[in-house]
Formats: C-alpha cells, structure tokens, sequence
C-alpha cells in the first residue's frame, strides 16, 4: 500500500531514549521533537532530514513547540532550563532556568512571548526580544499541570495539581476566577470548547468536569470510567484479520542511532502480526509486563469536538466515552485493551485516540470503530495534528509524520 503525497510517511530515528512530546509549525513545514535523551531536533518535513540539534539539556525533554509565525522553536526540560532556536539559522536565541516545567506554550497573538508552567505552581512570561517584558503569575503551592491560552490571548486557564482551575488575566497579571469546587483529585487534563464558553476538565480519579468560562460555575460532572456492569467489553468486530493495519516489521529493535537520521517510506506493510493481536478480542496485545489498570483511572486526555457538540474522555485503562455536551449524557462507552495518553477529533469529525500499544485508532462520533493502524513498535507518548498532519511520539525512539488523509485511506 502505498502513502500518495510528500512527504509520504517519515520516521525520525535520531534519538536514543524514549521521546516524550513533538509538535509541528503553523506552516506545517517544521516539527520539532524532545527526548529522554536530553536531546531536542527540529526538522525539514519537506526535504526529509534535521534541520539542527537542540542541545545542551540537563535532563529528559518534556515540552516543545513553535512560535505564532515559525521564526522560533523552543525546548523545555525537566530541570526547568528553556532554549528558544531561531529556525532559519539553528542558533540559540534565548534561554533561562526556573523550576521544573510542566510545559510550555507559545503565545497565539506574538511571535516572541512564551509561557512555562512549573512543578512549584509559578507561571512565567517572556518576550525573548526584550528582556525587562518578564511576568510570574505567583503559585499558590500547587504544580500547575496543563493550561490552555484562549483566542483573546489575553486569559490564560490553568490546572493545578491541587484539582483548583484558575483563569488569568495576563495583560494584568491577576487571577479572573478560581474554581475550588473542583479540589478534590489532581487536574491531569483540560480542553476548551470551539466557542470558548466552556472548560472540560480531567482529573486523576477518573471524574471530569465541565465548567462555564465566564462564571466559573461547574455546570456538569462526568464518570468517565464506567462500572463493571456497564458496557464494560472491548471493543471488537466479526473480522479480525484486518482490523489492524502494522506499519512497522515487529522483528526490529528499537531504531539504531547510528544509521540514517530520517527515515522515508512509500510501501507500507500490509500484514498483521501474529503475535501483535489478540485472537480473542482483535486488539493489539499490550505487553505483559505492563502493570494492571488501577481501580481509579485517570482522565489521561479529553478533547472537545470542532462543531462542540460532543466530548471525548479516554482513560489511562482504556476506557473511553463519548459524551454529548448540551445534555452532558454519555452517547457510548467502550473499553480497549490498551490504555490512552492522548486524543484528538479531526476535520472529519473522526475521535482519534493515540494507545500505550502503539496503535492509532479511530472513531467516528457514535464510537464506531472505523480503523486501528499499528504506527509504533512502543506505546505512544505524544501525539500532536495539524489539519493535515499528524505526529507521533513514541517509546521506541522514534518520532513519525503521517498525512491525516492517508490515515483515513489505509485499508480501504
């Protein structure tokens, strides 16, 4: 089977630990990609290769992305040092050390001011082109854990460790609203809707939340790990044979270093691996010494629809539901063998959900399955889409572009 397009499927091998985020530019020509390594790599999609290296980490990569107008790349790691690159030359522009850091987001109305939430609860700003524009938004003793920048690029909604939502005003440098209702379980997850009326909020006992913008009111709690007795299978279909498409040969080991920094595929394989599904259930297997879901599952990922009408939720343990926003009821829930770290809805109003067993599957918004592609040999840590482009982060070194419509066109 063939990928139509350039670049066809491109698979960057030049880490040697797990990669833990990527990310791709507005003009969908760059992606960067940030690793255990200590390692971060921006490269060319269009001529296939590293553009250059982001060095001199302190430790593992936890956070990376572009800025508003793809003149800048930016890595974060855990250690909390921040490096800003500017892209057409590779050169380190900025860089500056504070706690830990959770992540990093780049301004939506300038190319030059970026943000970074820590382990400590600050929020910091910075304009990398003027040093005295600096704001820390203080910490009420709480990690801040996820955020999101609304359109305005003014107010700034933030989850804390504490299981408090806070919304900011950051021309002001005050807090908006705060949200304790919540505090009952650590924020692991949040999304806005399309509009930007609503929060949906994921927390680690597998509770979320949805809540109302400008009120701050919680307008709707959802269980998003259902009891046993409730629609508790795996998902399954009467033909197994092609249900999961294997983009890679499961005889390899992780990518070598040594070889070729990029990798560049125009046939795919079309076989399924015996030993990558399950016969009973048609799932690929996750591997044995993966620990056994915990009775509480975390909200790993939760993702607003583009039209706004629905919500998707997706456990740590696999359970995922898809829920209508107006009247906040569950439309279906189902429950996979594999566990999910990240979701997204496409274009096409397709529920994508990216497994801990390598495999991209993906939904239309009733939960039909509609196809499983087996995209990584490790599970995946870190998925990032543009409307034609989707990244891959993944525990076996790699980092992989794919084109959304291809995607959609394997194994039809």
């Amino acid at each position: 089977m063939e990928f139509i397009g350039c670049p066809p499927t491109m698979r960057l091998v030049k880490h040697t630990d797990s990669v833990l985020c990527c990310s791709i530019d507005s003009t969908s020509n760059y992606a960067i990609s940030g690793g255990i390594d200590d390692m971060g790599y921006v490269w060319d999609l269009n001529e296939c290769r590293v553009k250059f290296e982001c060095d001199g980490h302190k430790d593992s990569v936890v956070s990376c992305g572009f800025s508003l107008k793809s003149t800048y790349a930016a890595t974060a790691d855990m250690k909390g040092l921040l490096q800003v690159w500017k892209i057409d030359s590779g050169h380190r522009v900025f860089d500056y050390e504070v706690d830990d850091i959770n992540f990093i987001l780049w301004h939506n109305h300038s190319d030059s001011v970026i943000l970074a939430g820590t382990i400590t609860g600050d929020i910091y700003l910075w304009n990398i082109n003027d040093s005295t524009a600096f704001k820390c938004l203080k910490s009420q003793g709480h990690a801040a854990n996820t955020a999101r920048l609304l359109s305005d690029g003014i107010r700034l909604v933030v989850g804390y460790a504490n299981g408090t939502i806070r919304i900011f005003d950051l021309k002001k440098s005050q807090q908006l609203i705060c949200v304790n209702d919540c505090a009952e379980s650590e924020v692991t997850s949040l999304d806005v809707n399309p509009t930007e009326t609503l929060i949906a909020v994921g927390f680690i006992n597998s509770h979320s939340k949805i809540i109302n913008v400008n009120s701050g009111k919680i307008i709707g709690e959802l269980q998003c790990a259902a009891p046993e007795e409730l629609d508790k299978k795996p998902l399954n279909r009467q033909d197994n044979s092609d249900d999961v498409i294997d983009e890679y040969d499961d005889e390899q080991s992780p990518v070598d270093p040594s070889g070729e920094d990029v990798e560049v595929y125009e046939d795919l394989d079309e076989s399924v691996q015996d030993d990558d599904i399950d016969a009973d259930s048609g799932e690929a297997s996750i591997e044995d010494d993966q620990d056994e879901v915990e009775e509480v599952e975390s909200v790993e990922t939760l993702a607003f629809s583009l039209c706004g009408n629905y919500l998707g939720t997706a456990t740590v343990g696999g359970q995922i539901c898809i829920w209508d926003v107006p009247s906040r009821r569950a439309r279906r829930r189902v429950t996979l063998d594999a566990g999910i770290t990240t979701s997204f809805w496409n274009q096409s109003n397709h529920y994508i959900v990216a497994g801990l067993d390598g495999v991209l599957r993906i939904f239309d918004k009733n939960l039909e399955d509609i196809r499983r592609l087996k995209v990584c040999q490790g599970p995946i840590l870190d998925c990032f889409h543009t409307k034609d482009l989707v990244m891959i982060a993944s525990d076996d070194y790699t980092c992989t572009a794919y084109k959304m419509d291809n995607l959609l066109q394997v194994g039809e």
